[in-house]
């Protein structure tokens, strides 16, 4: 009895040790939102995980207040502590069917994971659906990240017949007739355009001024700084092998120093967004991929300046990507305040590894 006492207490100590690391994790977790990656990456790193932190430490609440134990409060007040970020990961709103009212213009935004034109892709490709759903929505204007033509499957041609002549195309890549990039497509005028790119990576920024009830808005569509991991990096995250062969140690580094590197550039590249934002003439609509959670640096520097679709007119959950972690929101319509966002829609449809975001504006009057 004496031993089975002295166990009990042992795992008890060892489960109160492991409930404040947890904690202390979580409470890391919510400085992504503040500090730049550039100069301390390791909150971004915890701010992409959050989610899953949040979880363990409900876990750990459950158990400690199951056993009426004080140790309870160490989650809690971590988990409380956060509620103010994680309010962005969802919105708990009545369900409503679609807004059908009047409004200004209509944006979506995708990233069509190069419609699936790739040589190893396991489906059809999909530049035919995204058009389909493109004029089902009825949307203004489309925003596309990971943006690809190909000069025998899908040349540049073809993509303006099937999305509209009022085109700015950029691409990052160009190799042997294959090129990938970003293409803003519109119904409405276009009078300007322009390109930020992104020094030392595959990734940039176009802006694209369009005319719409006789005012200028700008769109901006971005692909931030991806983690670029292979696909060997993805089988080990999927299914980590310890073994002699799989040189987890030297995977693990590998992906270790993917991630830093994707979160400083990121945080450069944000930077550089967001001023280029703030000398902005017209209004400003924002889509894109940011690669980053509601957790971190790069949403919160431009949440600070715009204000997010989904959380003021969207409900649920928000996920947009289906990959290792599919509960994640990467994917935004942001803006200024000279519009309404007035409806904000995920179409649940399998065209690529993220899904689709789309949003009704009005223009603000009087301004």
């Amino acid at each position: 009895m004496f031993y089975s006492m002295r166990i009990r207490t042992i795992f008890h100590a060892f489960s109160a040790v492991i409930t404040a690391v947890c904690a202390l994790l979580l409470l890391v977790s919510y400085l992504a939102a503040i500090v730049s990656p550039a100069d301390f990456w390791i909150p971004g790193l915890l701010g992409l995980v959050s989610p899953i932190l949040l979880a363990i430490n409900l876990i750990t609440l459950i158990y400690w207040l199951a056993r009426w134990k004080s140790v309870a409060l160490i989650p809690a007040v971590a988990i409380v502590l956060g509620l103010p970020l994680f309010v962005d990961y969802f919105r708990f709103r009545p369900s409503h069917p679609p807004y059908e009212g009047s409004y200004d213009f209509s944006v979506m935004s995708y990233n069509v994971n190069l419609f699936r034109l790739y040589s190893w892709a396991d489906s059809p490709s999909t530049e035919l659906e995204v058009a389909a759903l493109y004029d089902s929505l009825g949307a203004d204007i489309l925003c596309l990240q990971e943006f690809y033509t190909d000069s025998t499957k899908f040349p540049e041609r073809d993509a303006i017949q099937l999305f509209g002549p009022n085109a700015h195309i950029h691409y990052t890549s160009r190799l042997k007739g294959r090129m990938f990039g970003l293409g803003t497509f519109t119904r409405l005028p276009i009078v300007d355009s322009g390109t930020l790119e992104f020094p030392g990576s595959f990734n940039a920024t176009i802006f694209t001024d369009v005319i719409c009830q006789n005012d200028t808005i700008r769109i901006y569509n971005t692909h931030l700084q991806s983690f670029r991991l292979q696909r060997h990096n993805l089988a080990f995250l999927r299914s980590p092998k310890f073994d002699s062969t799989a040189r987890p140690l030297m995977e693990m580094g590998d992906i270790a120093h993917r991630l830093r590197t994707a979160l400083r550039l990121r945080a450069q590249q944000v930077a550089m967004l967001r001023r280029h934002i703030e000398r902005s003439p017209y209004p400003v609509v924002l889509c894109g991929d940011f690669n980053d959670s509601p957790i971190s640096y790069s949403y919160r520097h431009l949440r600070s300046i715009l204000h997010d679709a989904f959380s003021e007119a969207g409900t649920g959950f928000g996920s947009t990507f289906k990959g290792l972690f599919p509960s994640y929101r990467i994917d935004y319509i942001l803006y200024d305040n000279r519009f309404k966002a007035l409806d904000f829609r995920i179409p649940q449809v399998d065209y690529s590894d993220h899904l689709p975001t789309f949003c009704p504006f009005m223009l603000a009057k009087g301004d």
